[in-house]
């Protein structure tokens, strides 16, 4: 995009393309009432493109499909033969265009469905030329509570493809006061990439926190894989696809790659030996806002994990081993049972940790519950995306959403040492941020988008909406929200493909994750396995009830507290 001209509006010139004259004429005169502005009008592509040649306007509005030469045409070649393109924005109303959408995205600087609202190209081209208002300051978030959150909906990700993930953070706990989104997006992206070089095996996610002496943080993210490698080239399609640059390297079966993030500016490292696996390393410095190294101290108390996963159960004994926990393992809640009772006695756990699973379920560990002192801390963890949440709750359970996060265990540590809450959380936790959760609700029917922002609205969520799939990808590219309910069937993008499409963006770290929902009143077995295999996280049947709506949107997004500003007052 252009850089925003310091010139009034009656100084811009604006090129529309469209061979719906009548669409073209409408629009024209719209923004000339609106704008003051001058504005060209071309009914087909090549007379768009013989325009912009001799004009040089500084934003072009281009229908996707018109004769003699298409919009994605008329972008491609107006970007090729300048150095400062003008903005570019596409319009279409054609229902096929799921396959051009990487090639939309990468011509134009935003898209919208038709009937396209005149004031979106009013915002657009106002933006452009005259800047954007006062950027917001972005709230405050805790860095390790970031990462907590990618690395579970990373889980996700790694459990579709039968991979097993490792999740670790060390270092203090750091507030930044930056926009989340564009690191959430680049940490993403990494496990993610090594995800799709790896048939299967064993996922490492991990990150190293050090304070430097000139008050910034040296920030380490190691994403690396073990197990069944994909193919050499497979490998290298993926590095060029993260935009790094591979080096020469002598040795056999090795291959190393180099570049820079583009959403967080810190320098990426790519290493894979076929024998031994993959690593992807990012690096980068930040300014926060507050460091607060100090950690509760379980003073050797007794913690017991109880679960199958063997590897899962070690991962977190480590962890809670740092926070000075004596740790026992049992596989099963029956078998934690017998060890209570066993002669001589053990000394009582002050935290009990169950893991779901086939052994261990709701009823199991309330059993166990009741067995153990009521001095005892019994948590229920559950996997990302679990379907019984509200069902554990109910019956009793502390439920929590591996991984458990470090502020989780600092506080939890410090709520069971032997004298009680003898320190405080970071950054006083029970202060959170009132801003509400987000739900992007798409629908191209009026009538249904102001029907389910009223249920969302009911439940504690704001609701932004928009009328098509085209419009929701470029509204999570600005604006990232917690969920996304998506509709089905729109006329011009399909709630399918847009969800695919931006499963790759995220991928790409173009976008930050975030689950999404389908709703359609096409509530067909074969209709849902399509939306899960597009990469939704659920699926609604309309008309949309309260109660569904309200176990669904808690199930893909569990409630999660970030910093709130007053925290901050007396910090460095």
């Amino acid at each position: 995009m252009a850089t925003p001209q310091q010139r009034p509006l009656s100084d811009m010139c604006v090129l529309i393309a469209d061979d719906n004259v009548d669409g073209a004429d409408s629009l024209a005169a719209l923004l000339e009432i609106a704008m003051q502005c001058r504005v060209l009008i071309a009914y087909d592509g090549a007379s768009a493109l013989h325009l912009a040649t001799e004009h040089q306007p500084d934003a072009m509005v281009l229908d996707i499909r018109m004769p003699r030469l298409d919009g994605i045409g008329v972008a491609r070649a107006v970007r090729a033969g300048s150095s400062r393109p003008p903005l570019l924005l596409a319009a279409t109303g054609q229902a096929d265009i799921a396959e051009d959408l990487p090639e939309i995205d990468l011509c134009f600087d935003q898209a919208f469905a038709k009937p396209v609202d005149p004031d979106q190209i009013v915002d657009a081209l106002k933006l452009h030329w005259l800047g954007g208002p006062a950027r917001i300051a972005a709230p405050p978030f805790e860095l390790s509570d970031l990462f907590t959150r990618t690395a579970r909906e990373v889980a996700r990700v790694v459990k579709a493809r039968g991979h097993q993930l490792s999740f670790d953070y060390r270092g203090p706990f750091v507030v930044l006061a930056a926009d989340e989104a564009p690191l959430h997006a680049a940490l993403f992206r990494l496990p993610c990439a090594v995800a799709d070089m790896m048939r299967t095996g064993f996922l490492i996610f991990s990150s190293d926190v050090q304070a430097e002496p000139d008050g910034s943080c040296l920030v380490t993210v190691n994403a690396a894989g073990t197990g069944g490698p994909v193919s050499p080239q497979r490998v290298s399609e993926i590095v060029a696809r993260l935009g790094l640059t591979e080096q020469a390297d002598d040795e056999p079966g090795t291959s190393q790659a180099e570049g820079s993030c583009p959403n967080s500016k810190g320098r990426v490292e790519f290493a894979s030996r076929t024998s031994e696996g993959v690593l992807l390393r990012l690096e980068l410095r930040c300014t926060p806002l507050r460091i607060d190294g100090e950690v509760a101290d379980a003073q050797g108390g007794e913690a017991w994990i109880v679960g199958e996963n063997e590897v899962g159960s070690a991962l977190l004994e480590r962890r809670l081993q740092r926070l000075g926990w004596q740790v026992q393992h049992h596989a099963s809640c029956i078998d934690a049972s017998i060890a209570l009772g066993s002669e001589p006695r053990p000394p009582a756990p002050r935290l009990v940790i169950v893991h779901q699973g086939a052994r261990n379920t709701v009823q199991r560990a309330i059993l166990l519950q009741r067995e153990l002192p009521v001095r005892t801390r019994l948590l229920f963890e559950v996997a990302p995306g679990a379907t019984n949440v509200e069902h554990a709750e109910a019956a009793g359970c502390e439920v929590r959403v591996a991984p458990l996060s470090p502020r989780e265990l600092h506080e939890l540590t410090a709520d069971c040492s032997p004298a009680g809450d003898t320190r405080p959380a970071p950054f006083v936790a029970g202060v959170v941020d009132n801003r509400k959760p987000v739900v992007l609700v798409v629908d191209d029917n009026r009538v249904n988008r102001v029907v389910a922002s009223g249920l969302v609205e009911a439940l504690g969520y704001d609701a932004v909406t928009v009328g098509d799939g085209l419009d929701a990808i470029e509204h999570c590219k600005r604006s990232p929200p917690s969920v996304v309910l998506m509709d089905v069937n729109m006329p011009v993008l399909g709630g399918v493909d847009a969800a695919r499409r931006i499963r790759e963006l995220q991928v790409l770290g173009r976008i930050a994750p975030f689950p999404i929902v389908a709703a359609t009143a096409d509530a067909d077995p074969e209709v849902e396995a399509g939306c899960l295999a597009a990469g939704m996280d659920g699926f609604l049947a309309k008309p949309l009830r309260l109660a569904a709506l309200a176990h669904e949107l808690r199930r893909v997004a569990p409630p999660t507290g970030r910093i709130a500003p007053v925290v901050l007052a007396g910090t460095r």
